[in-house]
């Protein structure tokens, strides 16, 4: 059924992953501006040699609460940039696909799917989901 590389980061005390195939890079977040009157999953914008891209709180847009900024995952999807901010990087892991096991019920449907790395569970994110939500304006 083939194998799954993802990113694995840290986020409010939870691991958590990226299909690395969305994966532009990772970089230590120095410096942002704010953006007046933007929604509270916006953390604001930032400066990638030149291009400005959006800082977006995943924790928030999941429902937990504002989560650690001290690095941020540039993700690409449909030819844009958007810029996730996390706590800290674990690395990349492969993972069989049919290891991959369903969120559990009553969470976000922003998960795509819990795997077992090592000795702890990673909740795999659902990147067109998230790209899909905060495009339609459903997170705002």
């Amino acid at each position: 059924m083939g194998e799954l590389r993802i990113l694995v980061f840290e986020m409010l005390g939870q691991r958590w992953g990226i299909d690395v195939g969305y994966v532009k890079e990772v970089v230590r977040l120095r410096q942002f501006t704010k953006v007046p009157n933007a929604p509270g999953f916006i953390v604001g914008v930032f400066n990638l040699r030149g291009q400005i891209v959006p800082l977006i709180d995943l924790g928030v847009v999941l429902g937990l609460g504002s989560s650690e900024r001290n690095y941020v995952v540039v993700i690409e999807a449909d030819e844009e940039l958007l810029g996730v901010v996390i706590g800290g990087v674990q690395g990349v892991v492969t993972v069989p696909k049919d290891s991959i096991e369903p969120p559990p019920p009553d969470t976000s449907d922003k998960i795509r799917g819990v795997a077992r790395v090592q000795d702890s569970l990673v909740s795999i994110l659902d990147v067109e989901k998230i790209v899909s939500a905060l495009r339609s304006g459903e997170l705002g």
